[in-house]
């Protein structure tokens, strides 16, 4: 994967755990316990689709990404070289 590539997607990841944050406070809101929220927020069927679509985009970039990071560690030598440079 280019490096520009890499970038844009760990933005897009970075991204998007943000907004399952913001969506988990909201489901957090509704809680009859702990919760500021006395109506029916966050219980919505587009706010369920809305929160289960954020959370596994943001696990696939960021799957996406850690798979571009391993590529580029093996294509640099992978463990051998590394513990040639750590000294072990």
């Amino acid at each position: 994967m280019a490096l520009m590539n890499t970038l844009y997607t760990l933005l897009l990841a970075v991204g998007l755990w943000m907004a399952f944050g913001s969506l988990q406070q909201l489901r957090d809101a509704k809680d009859p316990k702990n919760g500021c929220c006395m109506t029916q927020c966050g219980a919505g069927l587009f706010d369920h689709i809305t929160y289960w679509t954020v959370m596994l985009l943001a696990i696939s970039f960021t799957a996406i990404v850690l798979y571009a990071g391993y590529e580029e560690f093996s294509r640099r030598g992978g463990v051998g070289v590394a513990r040639a440079v750590l000294g072990r």
